[in-house]
């Protein structure tokens, strides 16, 4: 029937979270997809994480006055937990792009070395068939 729904972690979670935040132009399902999670999942998530921050929000950031613009400025606090969260979420991009690069790297030197194995096998036949 049904399978157990999986557990993640909580740094996962918040990675995952941060990820959405530094990525505008990407959507959630695109997001979900990368990291191999559930749409809904990541979606449960990130609906439950606004509505914390929402209810989070101290009397001092209910009392800032819109700028110029009408946009609220973040407070001090939001700004350094939004940059520690997209400064995570990058930490671990690259932690996967170095890994994705040690991959193909000893793949190039798999495929280098079997393909010149194979041109030393065919001179090799050439040359007993020389003889």
């Amino acid at each position: 029937m049904g399978s157990r729904p999986r557990k993640y972690p909580d740094d996962f979670k918040q990675d995952a979270l941060a990820m959405i935040r530094a990525n505008p132009d990407s959507t959630v399902k695109e997001i979900a997809e990368r990291l191999g999670v559930n749409y809904w999942t990541l979606s449960h998530w990130y609906r439950a994480s606004v509505v914390a921050r929402k209810q989070k929000k101290s009397p001092k950031a209910r009392s800032r006055q819109p700028g110029p613009g009408g946009a609220e400025h973040e407070s001090d606090e939001e700004r350094l937990e939004r940059l520690e969260a997209e400064n995570a979420a990058l930490r671990k991009k690259v932690d996967q792009l170095e890994m994705d690069r040690a991959i193909l790297k000893k793949a190039a030197a798999f495929l280098l070395a079997r393909a010149q194995s194979e041109v030393r096998g065919r001179d090799l036949a050439h040359a007993a068939r020389g003889k």
